[in-house]
C-alpha cells in the first residue's frame, strides 16, 4: 500500500498541473473570443478552434521538456513508425460513423432524407440562405452522392489533417495523462482521461459546439460521449504503443462526424450524431466488441493485464 501511495503521489500532482494549466490557457482563450464578440458556430471559430485542440499538446511537451525533463517521445509515446494498430484505428473510426448512420436512421425520432433536407436545416443556423444555396449548387454538381463524396474526403481528412490538430488533443489525453495513469488499471485509467477530456470541452460547448441547441445539458452529454470514446483510445494507444494511432482515430471520428446527419431529418442535437444517443449505442457496442476482443482474441490482452504488462505491450510495438 505504500509503495502504491508513493507511485500515485507525483502522477496525482502532475495531473493536477497538467489539467490547470490545459484547462486555465482554453477556458481563458475562449473567455477572450467570447469577450471580443466572437461566435463559436461561424466562419470565424476554425482559427480559434484549432489552438484549443493544440493547447493540451503544447502544454504536455511544455511540462515533459522544461519541468520534468523526461524524454519526451517516451513518456508522451510519440512515437512515428507505422503498425497495424494505425491501420485499425483508421478503418474503425471510419466504421463506428458508418453504424453510427445506420443506428440513426433505426430510431424513432429520425427518417430517411434522400433531398438532405435536415442537413440544410443545421447549415441554416449557421449559414444566410445565399451559402446555403451555394452549397446545393456544389453538391449537385458533383459525379457521385453527397454521402460518398462526404465519406471520402473525410476518410482522407483523418488521416492527414484532421489527425495533425487531433495530435494536439492526444498528446495531452493519451500521451501525458496516459503516462502519468500507467499504474492503474485499463478502465480507471479511461474513465479518468475521458472525465477529464470532458470536463474540457465544457466552455465551448456552452458556446454552441455540438449541441447548439442544447447548450447546457450538451455539457452532460459530452462527458458521456468522451468516457465512452476514451476507453476506444485508450485502447488503440496502448495497442500500437503511440500516440499517432489514437490521433488517426480521434482525427478520423472528427472528419467524418457529419456522414451521420446528411441523410437524416427529425431528431435533434441529443439523438442524432455520434454525439448523440445514437452514437452512445455504437460506442458501448464497440467497447463491448474489445472487451471481447482482448479477452478472447488478443495474444497480447490490455484490458485483462496488469498495468506493467501493458507498459511491456507498447515496448515491444516499437521495438517489433
Amino acid at each position: 500500500m505504500v509503495e502504491e501511495n508513493n507511485t500515485m503521489a507525483p502522477a496525482v500532482k502532475k495531473t493536477m498541473v497538467f489539467a490547470g494549466l490545459t484547462f486555465l490557457f482554453c477556458w481563458l482563450l475562449v473567455a477572450v473570443y467570447a469577450a471580443s464578440g466572437g461566435v463559436w458556430i461561424s466562419g470565424k471559430t476554425a482559427p480559434v478552434a484549432m489552438l484549443y485542440m493544440w493547447i493540451p499538446g503544447f502544454v504536455a511537451l511544455g511540462l515533459q521538456k522544461f519541468i520534468y525533463r523526461e524524454p519526451i517521445r517516451s513518456a508522451l509515446a510519440l512515437y512515428f513508425k507505422p503498425n497495424r494498430w494505425f491501420f485499425v484505428a483508421w478503418i474503425g473510426a471510419a466504421l463506428i460513423l458508418l453504424a453510427t448512420n445506420e443506428v440513426g436512421l433505426m430510431l424513432p425520432w429520425h427518417e430517411y432524407s434522400p433531398g438532405m433536407e435536415g442537413f440544410y436545416k443545421l447549415l441554416g443556423k449557421t449559414m444566410s440562405p445565399e451559402k446555403i444555396e451555394q452549397v446545393r449548387t456544389f453538391y449537385d454538381r458533383l459525379p457521385i452522392s453527397v454521402f460518398w463524396f462526404t465519406f471520402i474526403t473525410g476518410f482522407i481528412s483523418g488521416i492527414t489533417v484532421s489527425a495533425v490538430f487531433t495530435l494536439g488533443e492526444e498528446l495531452g489525453w493519451r500521451g501525458f495523462l496516459q503516462h502519468q495513469f500507467s499504474h492503474l488499471t485499463f478502465w480507471k485509467a479511461s474513465m479518468l482521461i475521458g472525465l477529464i477530456w470532458g470536463v474540457w470541452h465544457a466552455p465551448i460547448i456552452l458556446m454552441g459546439h455540438n449541441y447548439p441547441d442544447h447548450r447546457f445539458y450538451g455539457v452532460g452529454m459530452m462527458i458521456a460521449f468522451c468516457l465512452l470514446l476514451a476507453p476506444l483510445l485508450s485502447y488503440v494507444r496502448l495497442k500500437s504503443g503511440s500516440v499517432i494511432a489514437p490521433s488517426i482515430f480521434h482525427g478520423t471520428i472528427n472528419s467524418l462526424a457529419g456522414i451521420p446527419l446528411i441523410m437524416a431529418v427529425g431528431g435533434n442535437d441529443l439523438t442524432l450524431g455520434i454525439t448523440g444517443l445514437s452514437g452512445f449505442i455504437v460506442l458501448i457496442s464497440a467497447n463491448l466488441l474489445i472487451i471481447f476482443f482482448d479477452r478472447f482474441v488478443s495474444d497480447e490482452p490490455v484490458i485483462f493485464s496488469s498495468a506493467g504488462d501493458e507498459n511491456e505491450i507498447e515496448s515491444a510495438e516499437q521495438t517489433g
